[in-house]
């Protein structure tokens, strides 16, 4: 048994009759179309070209006839992608629009800002008239003359602070932003940090009325750039907003990051079912602190990378507070820390998982999952040419009862048999469904039935067979990536 995916997506289409044109398509069905394209732009295309062709379709159909502007028309504003940089008078033509056109400004659900912390913005582009109406809108969210004035003397200099409020304050549907920030281009009152502070104000205040409470902002994802591992600009604190309930921190945050939150706050963030954040040099009991302001965490995605001293870290890789482990779903965990002890190449494993009784994704390492044996083994015997310590253990001994779908990334020469074992004891995890060892099924154009469509490095050809026909008779689907080769000439 197993479930195929394309390692590249593929275009989706349908037949119609001849017969039918897009004038007989129902409203809804044009409108459904139009966000299928906006999602490629997003999702599926690879350069701007790609995404300046995606939009012309749209600005193609929004031309044909006054009832397809009225219906295109407010799903061009539904996502906004800066184009990656390069492109800063687009940025400037989208806050113009948004502000002329309130109506389009309701339309914006999602944002994603590639370099929003270091775009200067020039406050004169909005001119005498536009920049009252927009300085008056930002104003409203301040109670303190104090601060008031202290907006109004920087935002000049600083035009991140005309950025970040209007696109808060236009945008009251707001569900889900993306800011890739690098340092911070000057001085000036961190505004992501007084903007979050406004935005939970307004919301525990249950000013449902108030356009600038965002409550509809579920997921902020934000990605820091050459910030050598600190949060200058204060994004840490966007979830900190009680709507928000999805918070990725990509890049690398330093232990500093996590310890000056801690101390600047007593907050029990509740509002956060799902956490992922990648970490450099940080210590266990700092990081689970952190967890513990997390008490509905449903799902748990973590990045490590080496810390000061691994010889100080517990043997087994495992920092959830134990009132966390019963109602974690999903649990990923990559571990970069390794460490050259007497020649060998040493990294943590993972403690056995039997207490996370709700647990159904785990997406991990061989390595940390079943040891040291056969994972860096292999490098070492090749660098160092010795025995390795035996400290491979049982893959039955560590995952829950509960798992329902198991992800391992890396290597592992005893992998084949590590799964028979997994799948001879299938009777202690009945809802184990699913694996993904990252399995290929290759298809080649010039062969109708390819003579060999499974590969693993990791398997012959042999274990392969062996290895689908035992996941067949437990009821488990194996995870193929669908791989097409061209034609051998």
């Amino acid at each position: 048994m197993t479930k195929s995916f394309p390692l590249i997506p593929t275009a989706e289409f349908t037949w119609v009759p001849r017969s039918v044109t897009v004038n007989d398509l129902p409203d809804e069905l044009i409108i459904n179309i139009a966000r299928f394209i906006t999602l490629d732009t997003n999702a599926a295309a690879n350069s701007v070209p790609d995404i300046y062709g995606n939009n012309l379709v749209l600005l193609n159909l929004a031309l044909c006839s006054r009832r397809f502007h009225c219906l295109v028309e407010p799903v061009l504003y539904e996502r906004f992608h800066d184009g990656g940089g390069g492109m800063d008078e687009h940025v400037e033509k989208f806050l113009l629009r948004i502000l002329e056109r309130p109506d389009l400004a309701r339309s914006l659900r999602f944002i994603q800002w590639q370099k929003i912390l270091s775009y200067s913005l020039d406050v004169n582009l909005f001119g005498v008239e536009g920049w009252k109406v927009a300085r008056d809108r930002i104003m409203e969210l301040y109670e303190s003359p104090t601060e008031r004035d202290a907006w109004d003397e920087n935002v000049e200099e600083v035009g991140l602070e005309a950025i970040v409020a209007l696109l808060f304050v236009l945008a009251p549907n707001l569900e889900e932003i993306v800011l890739h920030a690098c340092e911070p281009i000057g001085p000036g009152p961190p505004v992501l940090k007084w903007m979050s502070a406004q935005v939970r104000r307004l919301q525990l205040q249950k000013q449902v009325d108030n356009p600038a409470a965002l409550w509809k902002l579920r997921s902020v994802n934000v990605n820091m750039w050459y910030t050598n591992g600190e949060d200058p600009n204060h994004l840490m604190q966007l979830m900190t907003i009680p709507s928000v309930e999805i918070f990725w921190a990509s890049s690398t945050l330093n232990e500093s990051v996590l310890r000056d939150f801690l101390l600047s706050n007593n907050l029990v963030l509740g509002n956060i079912k799902e956490l992922s954040l990648t970490c450099s040099r940080i210590s266990p009991d700092i990081f689970m602190q952190f967890l513990c302001r997390f008490p509905n965490l449903k799902r748990l995605y973590c990045d490590l990378g080496e810390p000061n001293a691994l010889e100080s870290y517990p043997p087994d890789l495992m920092f959830v507070p134990h009132f966390l482990e019963p109602q974690l779903e999903d649990l990923h965990i990559s571990d970069r820390a390794t460490l050259l002890k007497k020649g060998i190449l040493i990294q943590r494993k993972l403690k056995s998982l039997a207490s996370f009784t709700n647990l159904r994704t785990l997406r991990t390492s061989w390595a940390q999952l079943v040891g040291q044996t056969d994972i860096v083994g292999d490098i070492a015997d090749a660098l160092f040419g010795q025995d390795i310590p035996k400290t491979s253990r049982q893959i039955t001994d560590v995952i829950p009862a509960s798992l329902e779908r198991l992800h391992l990334l890396g290597h592992c020469k005893s992998a084949p048999a590590v799964i028979f074992e997994l799948l001879g004891q299938k009777h202690r995890f009945p809802r184990l469904k699913y694996l993904d060892l990252g399995w290929q099924r290759n298809f080649y154009l010039d062969k109708l039935i390819p003579e060999d469509p499974h590969f693993h490095h990791q398997f012959s050809k042999a274990e392969s067979v062996k290895c689908l026909s035992m996941c067949r008779e437990a009821g488990i689907e194996m995870i193929m990536w669908t791989s097409v080769h061209a034609s051998k000439t």
